[in-house]
């Protein structure tokens, strides 16, 4: 299902795609990204997220919205053509949220560190790097559950994935060496497994405009390349640090 967009409030400060939060047909708030992102970022973020759910973390429900020729016409923010018209991938807003930050960080379950530090690995997502004088973790906290929020995936599947920049900037990097621990190897494995048995129904949801966008403009991203890439995990070499 396609939810249309209704009401475009404004465009976010934070994140490199600054996306718009808009109102849904379904009267909640999402924060919106539009064809304007790019289609291999949109199918990033939806088969990132996808994965992200069948793991068990902690992202907002997602789905693909519509942004009409009429709502993007009346919209006076700069640049709203980047909302569409068309197709995009909205994150419903979650209230009561402040980026992760050093006083919130200690409170994020070790367990959850680990198991987001193996997704991004995983899916091959450097965008979420954090340092003594901060960065981009594209972490929420949630201050009323005092729960982490996991946002943002459109960097993942990327060709030119820097590992060594990953292992040293990743915001969880602390936990690197749980990846030697024989145990969360075969835990680690079996969830990946688990996550890639619904690959079909995965693809299945992912809009016919952006499948067709990819044969003609795809360039490097393929859909049977990012399964391949994704299979890494079986191997030996996947669980070695640099």
């Amino acid at each position: 299902m396609i939810l249309q967009l209704e009401e475009v409030f404004r465009r976010s400060e934070q994140g490199v795609l600054k996306p718009f939060l808009c109102r849904g047909e379904d009267g909640l708030a999402y924060f919106v990204k539009g064809p304007g992102a790019g289609i291999t970022c949109l199918l990033a973020e939806f088969i990132g997220g996808r994965l992200a759910r069948l793991l068990d973390l902690p992202v907002p429900p997602f789905c693909v919205v519509e942004a009409s020729p009429q709502l993007v016409a009346a919209c006076l923010l700069e640049n709203a053509s980047e909302l569409g018209p068309g197709l995009g991938f909205a994150s419903r807003q979650v209230e009561n949220v402040q980026e992760i930050s050093v006083s919130t960080l200690p409170r994020v379950p070790l367990e959850l560190q680990k198991q987001i530090l193996a997704f991004d690995w995983w899916i091959r997502n450097e965008d979420r790097h954090y340092g003594a004088e901060g960065g981009n973790p594209n972490l929420l906290w949630d201050m009323r559950r005092q729960e982490l929020v996991v946002i943002d995936h459109h960097a993942a599947f990327d060709k030119s994935f820097d590992t060594m920049a990953f292992w040293t900037s990743h915001i969880f990097c602390a936990q690197r060496e749980i990846f030697l621990d024989l145990d969360f190897q075969s835990q680690q494995t079996a969830r990946f497994t688990r996550a890639l048995d619904h690959w079909e129904e995965v693809v299945a949801a992912i809009p016919s405009e952006w499948l067709d966008y990819l044969k003609d403009f795809g360039g490097d991203f393929h859909i049977d390349g990012v399964r391949l890439n994704l299979e890494r995990y079986r191997l030996p070499d996947f669980w070695k640090i640099p």
